[in-house]
């Protein structure tokens, strides 16, 4: 087992080549500068390797937590726990080269278990392909209860090379409300740019503050400054851009993503309320532009987050379950079964009929197939 460290870096990085949040650049800075420490170990073979936080409930995002994820099936707080997978960005993985063996999968997180000797692990935020790999080859030590933790938005480019492909590719009522925020835009006088976020951290850094102070975060400029710099740290500044919104040469809304293997992530966005609502701002830089972007560079896919899955999916992003798997922690599996239930009907409550009954139903289904109580590969 070894600290993340410069020695890792083209090994990690091939192996976790459409995974940013688990890559090297993300992780070094946010040890370097974040005061996050992954460990990582790596199977005998090099054909997979595991990442682990050792985490306290009290001290970690909520949704990387037990308490979060399981709500009340949950039956026993957990304090410390060993955190799998990541824990930035909701998209959890643990590499592994196509064809590698069930042990060497197996080798480095028991490693990493034994190692950090904590009774509870976590490994949260897969998707469900890789969810359903980790049961089938045994990764995790007994029988994982899994949850549906959240649901993220993305938008799939594969076979498109321009705007135009994108746009074509809509439902008729996503395509007529597209238009519309483009002749908004357009109107409105907003021009867009797109640079290297660490040009622009010290403009934009206010906007940022007021998103922040929005959902009840500390809101001051200089706060998010010194985060939008962290987020450019050493090799991350490679991949960053920052897509800035002005309207008479005054920012008024900005997006930072990072160009990462064949996609982009998007991270965060900033924001003056009074005016980007109105002028289409927030749309211009969190989602036309990267989807530019994606398109130029050549990239397949464009990862969006987990926040306003209305906007978004009206606008042609899908839906992407990301699953959670616990070991160790005193969880109820039919308890949790019924957590999952209960976040499909929020999620139907929030994007009515573009999460429609019979994939709700499917996900439902391979909740059942993770806890190992359905017979079906049911998708």
């Amino acid at each position: 087992m070894t600290d993340v460290g410069p020695g890792l870096d083209a090994a990690w990085d091939a192996l976790n080549a459409e995974s940013f949040y688990t890559g090297g650049p993300w992780l070094r800075a946010f040890a370097e500068r974040g005061g996050m420490h992954p460990h990582v170990a790596w199977s005998d073979d090099g054909s997979a390797a595991a990442l682990a936080y050792d985490a306290r409930t009290d001290a970690t995002n909520p949704r990387y937590t037990h308490a979060w994820l399981y709500e009340d099936a949950l039956r026993a707080p957990v304090g410390a726990f060993t955190l799998l997978g990541g824990c930035s960005g909701y998209a959890g993985h643990l590499p592994a080269v196509p064809g590698a063996s069930p042990a060497s999968r197996r080798a480095p997180v028991r490693a990493l278990l034994d190692a950090l000797g904590h009774d509870a692990a976590l490994l949260p935020h897969l998707t469900g392909e890789e969810a359903a790999d980790v049961v089938a080859a045994g990764v995790l030590p007994g029988r994982p209860v899994p949850v549906l933790g959240m649901v993220t938005a993305a938008i799939d480019l594969r076979g498109m090379s321009t705007p135009e492909d994108h746009l074509a590719s809509l439902s008729r009522t996503s395509r007529s409300g597209v238009r519309r925020d483009l002749r908004r835009i357009e109107a409105s006088g907003v021009r867009v740019t797109t640079s290297g976020l660490a040009e622009v951290v010290d403009e934009v850094a206010p906007l940022l503050g007021q998103v922040q102070a929005h959902h009840g975060h500390d809101g001051s400029a200089e706060g998010a400054a010194a985060y939008l710099r962290l987020c450019a740290h050493g090799d991350l500044a490679r991949h960053a851009f920052a897509v800035v919104a002005r309207l008479d040469g005054e920012a008024v809304a900005f997006a930072l993503g990072y160009r990462w293997g064949s996609g982009v992530a998007m991270r965060v966005s900033g924001l003056r309320y009074d005016v980007a609502a109105a002028t289409g701002a927030y749309f211009a830089t969190y989602f036309y532009e990267p989807v530019r972007i994606a398109l130029e560079a050549g990239c397949t896919w464009v990862d969006l987050g987990g926040e306003a899955l209305e906007s978004k999916t009206r606008r042609g992003a899908h839906l992407v379950p990301r699953w959670a798997l616990s070991v160790g922690a005193d969880v109820d599996p039919a308890a949790a079964r019924e957590v999952t239930r209960a976040r499909l009907a929020d999620l139907h409550a929030q994007v009515g009929d573009r999460a429609d009954q019979a994939r709700l139903d499917a996900w439902d289904a391979w909740h059942a197939r993770l806890a190992g109580t359905s017979p079906s590969p049911a998708r």
